[in-house]
């Protein structure tokens, strides 16, 4: 590995770390920092991976296929998992420690995916655009399942409606 794809992977790790301990402290749920981020993740990681200089092989699609339907169905249950408070007007989410579990069980599902795929020939599992579309892919499944909980993007900005 070359110093740009370990400080890709190291980057992409920070910022793993950094949207655990924010979706783990209670923080309002808003339209803009629920969709932005996942959104941004998404773009950087295909950025990121559009950059590479190997060719897109057939075992690549796959793996990344697999690490993105895991991430999904990840995010899903992270959705449904994530504790959610009315204060006021507004409501506030955080994953708590069984959505913490989820998370590491992905990461770990994640990290495994990267070692097998490398040993198969796919470069494309364990560069660090593939973890953050990986990441973006999971906030946005997380962010889905969300906002059908609390009745969908107006009761987010607006805070739930009375039912």
């Amino acid at each position: 590995m070359d110093t740009s794809t370990l400080i890709n992977i190291a980057v992409a790790i920070g910022v793993v770390i950094y949207v655990i301990y924010q979706r783990m402290s209670w923080k309002p749920l808003e339209n803009v920092e629920i969709w932005g981020g996942p959104l941004t993740l998404v773009a950087i990681g295909v950025i990121q991976m559009r950059h590479l200089d190997a060719s897109i092989s057939a075992t690549d699609i796959v793996f990344l296929g697999v690490g993105l339907l895991v991430s999904l169905l990840g995010g899903a249950v992270m959705g449904a998992m994530t504790q959610l408070q009315r204060r006021g007007d507004k409501i506030f989410q955080r994953i708590g420690a069984l959505g913490l579990a989820v998370w590491v069980g992905l990461l770990l599902v994640r990290g495994i995916l990267g070692v097998i795929g490398h040993f198969a020939g796919a470069t494309l599992t364990s560069g660090g655009g593939t973890i953050l579309l990986s990441l973006g892919a999971n906030l946005m499944a997380l962010t889905l399942v969300l906002s059908a909980r609390v009745g969908g993007t107006k009761a987010i900005s607006g805070g739930m409606q009375q039912r």
